[in-house]
């Protein structure tokens, strides 16, 4: 994880990082889980990109292809938990670790994560950038707009 450990070099850099780290309310837990923005613990979720059209395109209820890139930590720092979003739903969920920006170009992404909306292979709506937990309900939202 590209990012993930900072060293500080002087008194004035540790004060700042444990600032930081004391005013952020997760715990160590909190990011072992399934998360929007970030590579999930549970490999059935995750597919390469090769595997794209298979997975998504030929499937014929809707699917969510989340596209990231695993040297971002942006997508870990600001993900939340994806169960809560897709409870209670039969959303096939997919998380799609980029190797180019093939995907990316097709589909006009511009920020990761990216939460892309298919059914039957036609991209229903797309959801762009990390979201922090306070943002869960504005996500949901956006969510709920595109598969009406």
């Amino acid at each position: 994880m590209v990012g993930a450990i900072k060293v500080a070099k002087t008194n004035k850099e540790y004060e700042k990082l444990k600032k930081e780290i004391d005013a952020d309310p997760r715990k160590a837990s909190d990011l072992f889980t399934d998360r929007y923005g970030a590579q999930p613990l549970h490999k059935a979720f995750l597919i390469d990109q090769d595997k794209f059209e298979k997975e998504v395109l030929h499937y014929h209820k809707i699917v969510v292809a989340e596209l990231f890139n695993e040297d971002s930590i942006l997508c870990l720092y600001k993900s939340i938990p994806i169960k809560e979003l897709f409870k209670d739903s039969s959303i096939k969920y997919r998380k799609v670790g980029l190797i180019d920006e093939s995907l990316t170009k097709k589909y006009g992404v511009l920020a990761l994560p990216a939460m892309l909306f298919f059914k039957e292979g036609n991209l229903l709506g797309k959801i762009e950038g990390a979201f922090s937990p306070d943002k869960k309900e504005e996500l949901a939202s956006k969510i709920k707009a595109i598969l009406k």
